[in-house]
């Protein structure tokens, strides 16, 4: 399997076919040779493949705003795929997948703070 051409950038959708994200990265066991342990999706994953300034700067503001889960949109471990192709398949659903960090800092610093919010 050629990493770059089966895995990275693919859609990645849960078993339902709710969508998850692009993988941005994976991450490689130590094992000669190595295997597929993790996909990656976030925006610091794709900020170091990315390099320069720009990748530079994304992955430096993902890595600040990281929750304690780390500053990965979601590693998903790779036993979780059920099949590559067009998309990447899971197992799992999408809601026992981590929270993007963005999104829980936007949605108590910015959503939270808007008058009825709470109501929703």
């Amino acid at each position: 399997m050629f990493v770059w051409f089966h895995l990275l950038d693919r859609q990645v959708v849960d078993r339902d076919g709710q969508l998850v994200g692009k993988v941005d990265d994976v991450e490689l066991s130590d094992e000669d040779p190595p295997r597929v342990v993790a996909l990656l999706l976030g925006p610091r994953p794709l900020g170091e493949r990315m390099g320069g300034w720009l990748g530079g700067l994304i992955a430096n503001a993902a890595t600040r705003l990281h929750s304690e889960s780390g500053p990965y949109r979601a590693r998903i471990p790779y036993e979780h795929v059920a099949s590559t192709g067009t998309e990447i398949r899971l197992r799992v659903r999408r809601e026992l997948l981590p929270e993007p960090a963005l999104e829980e800092w936007l949605r108590e610093h910015v959503i939270g703070r808007i008058p009825g919010s709470s109501d929703a």
